[in-house]
């Protein structure tokens, strides 16, 4: 596959191996052409390394790592200066399945492309008590005053869902037209926080209590859309709270 972009006084041919839209290992060459200068700078014949998530070509310090990102890959260099010179650059690019690519630097003009954002957004539900406890879920209590047993996992406690959370849950997903699951199911996810003592998260993923649904709003009169994917509960670990004190 060869790509060519043409940006102001910059030029570059990518050619790549790829096999039905997948990288794969084979020829690999980079050439860049900066104007006025007409100056020239050409990366071939370097030598293919192991690199998880995409391929990585090498020739001492210099290396170009091609990464597959979704339905794109993105192409860089590093330490190449010696081979190009200081008066060429090759400059990142972004590469389609179907041989298109534009530079992806900073300030770079992007067209043709369709930008797609999700957002996670977090609420807390409005219960006297937390999720999966009865300790109080006021905001704004001295540290370490509303952790329980349970909080904390000490051996043999359960935690139990708050049956006021689950309303909330259910009323939530009615309002926004989604799927209210009768089964749903809570995920463990283990890490490591330093306010999170026993050491995993309570959440949800596969079978969350709501599934799909919308949310309208209005933007300059017009009405807008906004898809949801899932809704879920989530024992969100405590806030950090550090004190110092100067003398």
């Amino acid at each position: 596959m060869r790509c060519d972009v043409a940006e102001g006084r910059y030029q570059s041919n990518l050619v790549l191996s790829v096999d039905s839209g997948k990288l794969k290992p084979g020829s690999f060459e980079w050439s860049a052409k900066v104007a006025p200068s007409g100056h020239t700078c050409v990366l071939r014949g370097l030598e293919q390394q192991p690199f998880k998530g995409g391929l990585r070509f090498a020739s001492g310090r210099c290396s170009v790592t091609l990464r597959e990102v979704g339905e794109f890959v993105r192409v860089a260099a590093e330490n190449c200066a010696a081979q190009c010179g200081s008066q060429a650059y090759l400059e990142p690019l972004i590469v389609d399945r179907r041989g298109r690519c534009e530079t992806a630097a900073p300030g770079a003009q992007m067209t043709g492309w369709e930008i797609v954002v999700g957002i996670e957004t977090h609420a807390q539900l409005a219960t006297q008590s937390k999720m999966f406890s009865g300790a109080s879920s006021a905001f704004g209590a001295p540290p370490n005053t509303q952790a329980s047993a349970v909080d904390i996992a000490l051996p043999g406690t359960l935690p139990v869902a708050n049956a006021k959370a689950v309303e909330h849950a259910i009323r939530f997903g009615l309002a926004v037209k989604g799927q209210i699951n009768r089964r749903s199911i809570f995920a463990r996810k283990n890490y490591f926080y330093p306010d999170l003592p026993k050491g995993y998260q309570i959440s949800q993923y596969e079978l969350p209590i709501v599934a799909g649904g919308e949310v309208k709003f209005f933007v300059d009169k017009e009405e807008r859309r906004v898809r949801l994917t899932r809704a879920i509960w989530r024992k969100t670990q405590a806030s950090c709270c550090t004190s110092f004190s100067t003398t």
